[in-house]
């Protein structure tokens, strides 16, 4: 097999008005103890310094490669400008506001030589930005006390808890190229509609357990400032319909919707009940029921795994009185014996469960999180479910 011609990894960073953090986010790139790399920037019309710090680190390295976008098209949109101009033999994605520990590339790199899979996954703290700390997010604790291994993360069902991010994976570039595969150009269902893609087309990924890269958790980025119930979050609902869609056309284009039929409506049906008793807007609401019916539920849709959800949406539609009175059929429901009734009709009611405003991601509940030490020593979430020495390792910066 011939060697690659270009560099090993193209690292691709977008960056928007993000001059407070791009030098942080670069120097962890330079910093890092794997040198065959590039880094493809994004200059996504930025209105303050971003522009000057780009051409000041190219200037000083080869290596780093500047795209300007004219007007902001959004994260996605540079992201794919980037991708057109990359020649690694594998990508990674890095935010502006975030940054890589030096092993990130090394590893990741090593984890994908040795292993088939046309990706490898990672694990990541998050940092608060208001209150300086680093933490685990428990939002993600199941995907942080997935032991290292070889997945098979299918859409929709058995993903084990693996985050959308584009960030904390490294992607066979070929992989890409061979199924046209881009990210959404929605400002906040560009991850999700690349995920999906992804991981219909190749849904094996190699886990690692290490923690390699830091997210700064920002109150003013993208995904923390969407208001419930606002016009924002209409804009939202919205971005996550046309993602559904792109990705249903992309099954059909690919061959794949009789395959992956049950598992993508099974993430239909999850993504528009998280999001549906929360939009005011009736014809957002009227959009979902289309998508609805042009995928083909519920008449086509009987049976599977997703049965429940696709059941609790279906009467959700039908009888929202029933998420009105949560409280005394909960206490009915406790007392009916048969399991299987008992959780479709548990199913029914949790679309009502979400109390109070859902969190920024949509998810309807509030975030917590696992204190870090800020050295990254060695951490062990709580109620891992490890056997001993089976601790999640956070490398040191």
């Amino acid at each position: 097999m011939p060697d690659h011609p270009g560099p090993r990894i193209s690292v691709i960073v977008p960056a928007f008005n993000a001059a407070r953090y791009l030098e942080k986010c670069l120097d962890s790139v330079l910093a890092q103890t794997f040198r065959d790399f590039e880094i493809v920037c994004v200059d996504d019309g930025s209105a303050d310094a971003s522009g000057e710090i780009l051409e000041r680190y190219r200037s000083a390295d080869g290596r780093i490669k500047i795209i300007r976008q004219p007007a902001n098209a959004g994260q996605g949109r540079a992201r794919n400008a980037a991708l057109a101009k990359a020649r690694g033999e594998y990508l990674l994605c890095l935010d502006a506001d975030d940054w890589l520990l030096p092993p990130a590339l090394e590893r990741a790199y090593a984890a994908a030589r040795a292993n088939p899979a046309s990706s490898v996954t990672f694990k990541f703290v998050c940092y608060l930005e208001r209150e300086g700390r680093y933490v685990l997010d428990d939002e993600f604790r199941e995907f942080n006390n997935l032991p290292g291994g070889f997945y098979v993360n299918r859409p929709g069902r058995g993903e084990a808890g693996i985050p959308v991010f584009s960030w904390n994976k490294l992607f066979k570039r070929e992989a890409l190229a061979r199924a046209e595969i881009e990210w959404g150009s929605g400002r906040y269902a560009e991850d999700d509609e690349f995920h999906y893609k992804f991981f219909y087309m190749h849904p094996e990924t190699y886990v690692l357990d290490e923690c390699l890269y830091v997210y700064r958790r920002r109150d003013d980025s993208t995904m923390g400032s969407v208001d419930s119930g606002g016009e924002s979050f209409q804009s939202r609902y919205r971005d996550y319909l046309d993602c559904l869609r792109n990705i249903y056309g992309f099954l059909g284009k690919n061959s794949l919707y009789r395959e992956g039929k049950e598992s993508f409506q099974a993430l239909l049906i999850e993504k528009i009940a998280s999001f549906m008793p929360y939009s005011n807007k009736r014809e957002v609401i009227s959009e979902a029921k289309k998508l609805l019916a042009d995928t083909g539920f519920p008449s086509e849709y009987r049976g599977g795994d997703a049965y429940p959800a696709a059941y609790a949406l279906y009467h959700y539609r039908r009888r929202p009185w029933l998420c009105r009175a949560y409280g005394p059929l909960k206490m009915l429901l406790a007392m009916i014996p048969a399991r299987n009734f008992r959780r479709k009709w548990r199913t029914v009611l949790r679309i009502g469960l979400m109390e109070g405003k859902p969190a920024a991601v949509g998810g309807g509940k509030k975030i917590n999180y696992t204190p870090v030490s800020g050295d990254y020593a060695v951490h062990n979430p709580p109620e891992a479910g490890r056997r001993p020495g089976e601790e999640l390792r956070i490398c040191h910066e």
